[in-house]
């Protein structure tokens, strides 16, 4: 049956003509696991991998990490997550203030299969004002939804600015590009129980090395800095500044 709505739900999209399809896969390591969220989810190297499948606005994916250390660098180290989206500009494509949405849906899954204590559904919506010059504004917001009394629901919401910047320098006739995403995010009060919300601020800078037409390196960093609840809770947020250090290898077809 799951089998079955899966085939209901994605045939009308990407089983009619027109638009091409494409695929994009992403696979890398990385020194630890802090979730968008700003939680510290494994404080140790995981590896990424993920799969995206669009056609027109349309695209499905899954998301999965993999712990390389024991258990005791955190719970959360191997996780899936199965995502469909919608992506599109609105509005007059040549206006700057017209934004493009990108919104999305998504279950969350922990290593242990056999039980749901710990999935989620998630809900995402991106506005990112990608035709305004030199930095691209942009706003998300984030519902980590709960199926049981062992997990708390939580809003999130980021605001932030991004720069893809060409260098100017060629590797292989092909020209090497710095992509810098910094941002505040938020939460609300009672998200994942805590009795006050958070803050923390992020940066993220990534260099993307194209090796052929389809094949890319894009080794990165991320500093983070600290957050916790109101109440000073640091159980599994970061206490301190935080970075990621790792590298993926990316195809596109």
């Amino acid at each position: 049956m799951p089998y079955l709505l899966v085939f209901v739900v994605l045939f009308p999209i990407f089983g009619r003509g027109g638009d091409e399809l494409q695929l994009r896969t992403k696979s890398g390591v990385q020194s630890r696991y802090i979730g968008k969220q700003g939680l510290m989810l494994f404080d140790g190297p995981v590896t990424i991998n993920e799969v995206i499948v669009q056609k027109g606005s349309w695209y499905v994916g899954v998301w999965n990490s993999t712990a390389l250390a024991s258990k005791k660098h955190g719970k959360f180290g191997n996780e899936t997550d199965f995502t469909i989206g919608y992506r599109k500009q609105i509005g007059s494509t040549n206006s700057i203030w017209f934004p493009t949405v990108d919104c999305s849906l998504s279950y969350f899954v922990l290593c242990d299969w056999s039980t749901a204590n710990d999935d989620r559904p998630i809900a995402d919506l991106r506005l990112e004002f990608s035709r305004i010059p030199y930095v691209q504004p942009y706003v998300a917001f984030r519902y980590f939804g709960s199926l049981s009394h062992v997990t708390e629901d939580g809003w999130f919401f980021w605001v932030g600015l991004k720069r893809d910047q060409p260098l100017g320098v060629k590797l292989f006739s092909r020209e090497l590009r710095l992509n810098i995403d910094s941002c505040l995010a938020f939460s609300t009060e009672d998200s994942f129980g805590r009795e006050g919300g958070f803050i923390f601020g992020r940066v993220h800078a990534s260099l993307q090395i194209p090796l052929t037409k389809r094949f890319a390196l894009n080794p990165f960093c991320m500093v983070q800095v600290p957050s916790g609840d109101q109440r000073g809770g640091k159980e599994d947020f970061t206490d301190g500044i935080r970075h990621v250090l790792g590298g993926f290898v990316t195809v596109k077809f």
